[in-house]
């Protein structure tokens, strides 16, 4: 048996969580690579994003949702349809284009208008009246895709979860609080979040949509956004893959509570159950992720050693960015 990970640069240790979890050894393999080469039934393969479609038929074990399903599940539109009356989220309006929605769109005062696909608020933006046409063109970028405008919502904050959805159960990750920039665009994460009024409420609604995700056939791992003001909570958006706070929040569960979100998910996947997981109760940690103009320490790599009580986690992206995981306790 052979472990294959796919993936960017900045998300290598999420394979090596797997890979630490099986004992195997890490083989690190490129997305054009992959199609081509020849893999045996026991192999395993795992990626941070979506994988290309020749793997699947491939014969060997992939650690990732059904490709279809989680392809039509990352469709903002879709999922806001299928979610419907089922959990709380503004009201909103699907567009055939974004040259249709500018008819419209000044009739309201503000709005949050998003394409469907997208992450970290790519093709997405908080327009107010009187936005110009062509702010909302260079933000959008496609103004022939579909869109999706719903009603503003003032939210206190915005928070992040992680569930596992396996056969029978759905796990429910550490609820971290997102750091936006102008609302949408995401930098990062601290936990814990201040969600003492409604933790339960973010459960309850969470394991709702890991419901609906699962009887259309999704297993495996999938990322939703929320909003809270004061004790209410309104669903913003499921992700199907990882998310931007993936990496910090596996760390977090690697030190406090023996096991990651990879490895969850590997057991998911692979055995079809949820492995024991120590609840994470220690509530004096706080983390976050921060852009910096500094540059890592190239002897630490993007490996867990470099994480540890009161140090640091800095790695890079292939675009050269740099993010540094601060940990105090």
């Amino acid at each position: 048996m052979s472990f294959y990970f796919i993936g960017l640069d900045k998300y290598i240790s999420l394979g090596q969580m797997i890979a630490d979890h099986i004992g195997q050894e890490m083989i690190r393999i490129h997305e054009p690579d992959s199609i081509n080469m020849d893999f045996e039934e026991d192999d395993i393969i795992y990626g941070h994003f979506f994988l290309p479609k020749e793997l699947f038929k491939k014969g060997c074990n992939i650690i990732a949702p059904d490709l279809n399903v989680a392809l039509r599940w990352d469709n903002k539109i879709y999922q806001s349809e299928r979610l419907k009356g089922i959990v709380p989220m503004p009201k909103w309006r699907a567009y055939n284009s974004a040259f249709e929605m500018l008819k419209e769109i000044n009739l309201f005062d503000k709005r949050f208008v998003t394409l469907p696909y997208g992450n970290t608020g790519y093709q997405s933006i908080i327009h107010e009246k009187g936005t110009s046409v062509g702010v909302i063109y260079k933000k959008l970028k496609d103004i022939n895709s579909p869109v999706r405008v719903s009603e503003y919502f003032d939210k206190d904050f915005a928070v992040s979860l992680h569930i596992l959805i396996g056969s029978n159960d759905i796990y429910v990750s550490p609820i971290v609080e997102q750091i936006l920039k102008d609302e949408v665009e995401f930098l990062g994460a601290k936990y814990p979040a201040n969600i003492d009024d409604c933790e339960d409420k973010i459960i309850e609604i969470s394991k709702k949509v890991g419901e609906i995700m699962r009887r259309d056939g999704f297993f495996g791992l999938a990322g939703i956004d929320l909003m809270v003001k004061e004790d209410q909570v309104m669903f913003v958006e499921v992700n199907p893959r990882k998310m931007g706070s993936t990496v910090g929040t596996s760390y977090v569960m690697k030190e406090f509570s023996n096991i990651t979100l990879p490895a969850i998910e590997y057991e998911i996947m692979k055995n079809g159950e949820l492995p024991f997981i120590e609840p994470l109760r220690d509530h004096s940690l706080s983390w976050s992720i921060v852009q910096t103009d500094e540059s890592p320490n190239s002897d630490g790599g993007m490996e867990g050693q470099l994480f540890k009580i009161g140090g640091q986690l800095v790695f890079k992206d292939l675009d050269d960015k740099i993010y540094r995981f601060e940990v105090d306790r």
